[in-house]
């Protein structure tokens, strides 16, 4: 797959500059700087915190639980997520750092993750989503990803 094919699954419109493509991530029809990947990391982040609410910066600093469907949703433990509990965790809470407990195949996992990140790139400012895990103390199996 192409990085123009990649873009195309993405919701944000690019933005074409100097022959390269950059998501507009704000939607506001304009390159600002931290949606430049030629700036330096600092210059970015620099950019963004001054665009950034107080409650997205404090849901910035928070790590959250993804939310999946069954009876162990709550605690992130299912084999799909919650994708309307995960939207009010990611548009009202403005959570960006989430930990998955999701069972299933790598590439479930993967689907699901890229719709999490399709519904963090719908916000405001369409901050990615970092999506972790822990699978040294986990309390459950990836089938075909735990040893």
């Amino acid at each position: 797959m192409n990085l123009f094919a990649i873009l195309l699954l993405m919701q944000a419109p690019v933005i074409q500059q100097g022959g390269r493509q950059f998501r507009d991530l704000n939607r506001n029809g304009v390159l600002d700087p931290y949606e430049d990947s030629r700036l330096t990391p600092e210059q970015r982040a620099r950019d963004l915190v001054g665009r950034m609410t107080l409650e997205e910066k404090a849901g910035t600093m928070m790590h959250g639980t993804v939310r999946s469907t069954g009876p162990q949703g709550g605690v992130g433990m299912g084999v799909a997520y919650d994708t309307a509990a995960n939207r009010r965790l990611i548009d009202s809470a403005h959570v960006t750092n989430l930990i998955t407990r999701l069972s299933a195949d790598p590439a479930t996992i993967a689907t699901q993750n890229n719709l999490l990140q399709r519904i963090a790139e719908s916000t405001r400012l369409g901050i990615p989503l970092t999506i972790s895990t822990d699978p040294r103390n986990h309390f459950q199996s990836v089938v075909g990803a735990t040893v």
